[in-house]
Formats: C-alpha cells, sequence, structure tokens
C-alpha cells in the first residue's frame, strides 16, 4: 500500500513548494518494478520510484540476489523505511544540485546543501534515514566528527582535485575509504552536511534559495566546528 509513502511525499513536496514557490512540483509519483537498478529517479518531472528496492533485506527474492552484485551493505539499505527519504533526494538532486567547483571541498560542500534541504522539507525524519544508515552508523560518525575531520586535513583533502576521493568519500560502499573499516560510507557527504548546517546557524539571514546558489565552498567552510 503506497498510501502512506504518498502522504509523506505530499508533505515534503509542500514545503518544497514554500521555499521554493517558483519551482514545479512532480507531475505524479510513478512506482515500477526497476529489476533492482533503481531506488528514485526522475523523468518528465514525474517522480519514480522502485518499489523492488525496498522490500527488505530478509526479502527472500533480496536474500536470493547475487553477492557479487549486490553485497550486504547494499541489501542493507533496502528497506522500507529509507523509501520516502531517498525519493525526496533524488528530487532534490534533480532540480536543486549544483557543484560550483572540481575540488572535493565543492563537491561535499554540494552534496550537504542537499543534504540541508532534507531537513527543511523533512523537519520530523531522523538524520539516519536522510542518510540510510543504521543507529550503529549514525553514532559512528557523531562520534568521530573531529577524528574524520582531522584526517581530511592530514590527507590534503579538501582542495585536492583527485577524483578517487569522491569515490572513496562520496559513493556508497562497506565503509568510507580512507577511514577505519567500522566506519559508514559516504562520510564525504555527512561532513559537508555538518559544514552547511554550521554556515546557516551563523547566518540566519541567508535563504535557502541562497544556500542552493552560494558559490564559495570555503565561505561555508569558514564557519565550520567540528564537534568533538
Amino acid at each position: 500500500d503506497f498510501s502512506s509513502h504518498k502522504k509523506e511525499l505530499d508533505q515534503a513536496m509542500n514545503y518544497y513548494r514554500y521555499y521554493f514557490p517558483d519551482s514545479l512540483l512532480p507531475n505524479k509519483y510513478v512506482t515500477f518494478f526497476s529489476y533492482f537498478n533503481a531506488q528514485a529517479m526522475v523523468i518528465n518531472n514525474d517522480l519514480c520510484i522502485g518499489l523492488d528496492m525496498y522490500l527488505g533485506s530478509n526479502h527472500p527474492s533480496v536474500e536470493k540476489l547475487p553477492v557479487l552484485d549486490f553485497p550486504q551493505f547494499f541489501k542493507n539499505k533496502m528497506e522500507e523505511k529509507y523509501l520516502v527519504a531517498n525519493a525526496v533526494k533524488a528530487w532534490l538532486l534533480e532540480k536543486l544540485y549544483q557543484c560550483s567547483g572540481n575540488e572535493f571541498l565543492d563537491k561535499i560542500v554540494a552534496a550537504g546543501k542537499i543534504m540541508y534541504l532534507m531537513d527543511a522539507i523533512m523537519p520530523k525524519v531522523a538524520p539516519e534515514i536522510k542518510m540510510s544508515y543504521s543507529n550503529e552508523e549514525l553514532n559512528w560518525a557523531k562520534l568521530n566528527e573531529n577524528n574524520v575531520w582531522q584526517q581530511l586535513i592530514e590527507q590534503d583533502a579538501l582542495y585536492s582535485k583527485d577524483d578517487r576521493l569522491e569515490v572513496n568519500w562520496i559513493s556508497d560502499g562497506p565503509f568510507t575509504k580512507g577511514l577505519p573499516s567500522d566506519s559508514p560510507s559516504r562520510m564525504g557527504i555527512w561532513m559537508g552536511w555538518q559544514m552547511v548546517k554550521d554556515f546557516m546557524n551563523a547566518n540566519p539571514e541567508v535563504s535557502l534559495g541562497e544556500l542552493v546558489i552560494e558559490p564559495n565552498s570555503k565561505r561555508i567552510l569558514k564557519y565550520y566546528d567540528p564537534k568533538e
């Protein structure tokens, strides 16, 4: 039954229209069977959701998927609780994602802006759901933020243009490469999110629309205070 998900999506889109009144809303939500290939995507302004990606990691069809193509970390995210947040994220990435440069800092700040927008339009949804993290992964991210920051400094990552950093820190995986193996994946996105939060807390006059088009990642970084 998709009706409860539709209600949540409608609520998020009402917030989206409030903050971005000139933006189009989805024509409709389209659910489909993606052959385990697509969580959510925007096609011709329809928000399309692959329901098979949310059957649950314990579903017999999911358990039978070949482990080489569908490793356990991937299956763990195939839970229904992530459906609405993933769909909203797909919409925001399609409509509002802007990366202003090709340094690693630009990429994590751009990703962090999307996460901050999710906070605004899904205010009651927990951060671990927005990140597709487990509770343990969220706790690791919170407890180790300062350690991760030190790693970024030691690895000279922030102003690097090495594309491998994006693969290691932003792409999905069993953990974040360059961090301990008990870390969650995509810690670059998490760190960018914290940077954007600190920037917006320090600059309450900045609107969400202004945040989206702010081209200067270093200006955003200037307000970042790593949590001990």
